[in-house]
């Protein structure tokens, strides 16, 4: 058993695909939101300029972060999440959160669950976004944990890219949004 489990948010501990649609949608850029899905995990203007939309990222961002505030109800939490976080919690066991999410709709929608997190770490000025490992290693200064004794639970391919660069173990959340292959090390689970 690791002292620190660190999750990501969408795909992990939320279902949010409809909330992200009906926000990326709204922005009216003429690209199809499939495109933008098989990018998530990384930050929204690292995800844009993948698109090539090279114009009006911070005017679009607040676009997109208002929408899919309103529309926050449309974001489920899996089923057993609230439970299996507890239980980890009732185990000792630290618990953090490192998302591409923006840091004010991450909050709200954590404060909806009965779990008190050691840290939560959301894009910020001077952390690179997965896959680098800034945020990933930044979290664990935070948590004062070495490495090997966290894991890192994630459902896309940049989430895997960012725990190896930390030197920390990789859960893949199969039943989240992405299709990652599992080797050297890494586990996967199927639900929550």
């Amino acid at each position: 058993m690791k002292s620190l489990y660190i999750f990501d948010l969408d795909g992990v501990l939320i279902d949010s695909k409809e909330n992200m649609e009906k926000s990326f949608n709204s922005l009216n850029t003429g690209r199809d939101f499939n495109d933008y899905f098989k990018l998530i995990g990384k930050p929204f203007k690292d995800i844009l300029t993948e698109m090539g939309i090279l114009t009006d990222q911070d005017e679009l961002m607040i676009k997109y972060n208002k929408f899919s505030s309103k529309n926050s109800k449309l974001i489920k939490f899996y089923d057993g999440v609230e439970e299996h976080l507890q239980y980890l919690k009732s185990q000792g066991k630290k618990l953090a959160v490192v998302t591409s999410k923006h840091k004010d709709r991450t909050h709200d929608i954590l404060s909806k669950l009965n779990v008190e997190f050691d840290f939560v770490c959301c894009p910020t000025e001077g952390l690179r976004g997965k896959p680098s490992p800034d945020q990933l290693l930044f979290t664990l200064a935070h948590c004062n944990t070495n490495p090997k004794d966290a894991v890192y639970v994630g459902d896309m391919i940049v989430d895997k890219e960012c725990a190896d660069s930390s030197g920390v173990d990789f859960i893949h959340a199969e039943y989240g949004y992405g299709e990652v292959e599992c080797w050297n090390k890494a586990k996967s689970i199927q639900s929550v």
